[in-house]
């Protein structure tokens, strides 16, 4: 049976989180000084690996191969194995996207009370925590913050605004940050290799750039190119992505420094009929137009030093595009397409919005 890159590579113990070191070092500390929290609070973006790290925290609680918790457990015990599929007696996971109800907690904090069947820690894992209601967050309040003996709760949440401040007070708090792109590039590329993906390193890093953070979708990404039966391309990322590819971008770019109104109008044109986001269009372009300033800055002071880019496209096009444009032009650029952005974004017709910001570039570059 056919298992997910996101599932077959998840995590199975702190040491291999991706991106997340404080988070290591933090939950690696307390359980190799047995100083675990009553309730965990953990906060972040999808993707970054929150319910990874609660069922691993399960994990390293349960394992039976240790006497005591662990920061590496073995995953082949009986308690790591029904951890990790779910049918663990005493590690209760609920979607609070779909159980958020008064009762639904009550159930749990019911389920709390029972003894431990077992393991050493009965564990509570609540999923998308902020979906809890009021009067289940309510209801919850307590046995957080004085919870029977030998239970943990771990609360999973992408938006910790909608939790009640009790709530929050009550736990420790473990903020997840965004992974960083080359963390993912480096990932995929292992992955890659492992199941012999033939992709060149700017799609991997085109991969990374796009997935915003988040390794789950960088992994489902990398797993939907491999249907293409062909080398991965950067180009073929942009497409999957519904961005517009480095070419078009490029000629886009070149005909507002030029100001060539006819190839700026005929590939705007272009883009818009394949039904590209304006708005994606635009942070595309201030992408490339952050990149071209630094790249300018870089070679008037005469370095060729290797700088980190965030457009995806290559520096060797970039520098191409140079002489079509002053370092005044550019700068001015920047700040024409960041004053365009919210009226795009606001627009009922963004696509004509993106037309006369792009116009207005071409005829003078400044705002």
């Amino acid at each position: 049976m056919h298992t997910p890159f996101h599932l077959k590579y998840r995590p199975s113990k702190i040491a291999d989180l991706i991106g997340q070191p404080l988070i290591q070092t933090t939950l690696g500390n307390a359980i190799k000084g047995n100083k675990i929290a009553n309730a965990y609070l953990l906060e972040g973006g999808r993707g970054t690996g929150k319910t990874s790290t609660a069922r691993i925290l399960a994990k390293s609680l349960n394992c039976l191969n240790h006497d005591t918790p662990t920061v590496s457990p073995c995953g082949i015990c009986s308690n790591c194995k029904t951890i990790e599929s779910g049918n663990s007696l005493d590690v209760f996971e609920m979607d609070a996207a779909s159980n958020n109800g008064v009762d639904d907690i009550r159930k749990m904090i019911e389920s709390a009370q029972l003894s431990k069947m077992q393991a050493r820690y009965r564990v509570f894992l609540l999923d998308e925590c902020h979906f809890v209601s009021k009067s289940g967050q309510a209801a919850l309040l307590k046995t957080l913050e004085e919870p029977p003996a030998g239970v943990v709760f771990l609360l999973c949440t992408t938006d910790p605004e909608k939790l009640s401040e009790p709530i929050i007070s009550r736990c420790l708090h473990l903020r997840f940050g965004r992974i960083g792109a080359a963390d993912i590039a480096k990932r995929l590329a292992e992955i890659a290799k492992i199941e012999k993906i033939d992709i060149s390193l700017s799609a991997v890093q085109a991969i990374a750039a796009l997935s915003k953070g988040g390794m789950r979708d960088a992994l489902q990404t990398l797993e939907q190119l491999t249907s293409l039966g062909k080398r991965i391309e950067p180009d073929d990322v942009r497409t999957m992505f519904k961005q517009a590819s480095s070419d078009q971008l490029v000629k886009l770019v070149q005909g507002i420094l030029s100001g060539d109104v006819g190839l700026l109008m005929m590939e705007s044109h272009n883009l818009i009929e394949q039904g590209l986001d304006p708005l994606a269009i635009l942070h595309d372009l201030l992408a490339i137009y952050r990149d071209l300033y630094v790249l300018d800055l870089c070679g008037r002071e005469g370095s060729k030093a290797a700088i980190p880019l965030i457009s995806g496209i290559e520096r060797s096009f970039l520098e191409k595009l140079l002489p079509y444009g002053s370092h005044e032009q550019i700068e001015a650029g920047l700040r024409g397409l960041q004053k365009s952005e919210s009226e795009l974004h606001y627009s009922p017709n963004p696509a004509i919005w993106l037309e006369i910001c792009l116009l207005r570039l071409a005829s003078s570059g400044v705002f």
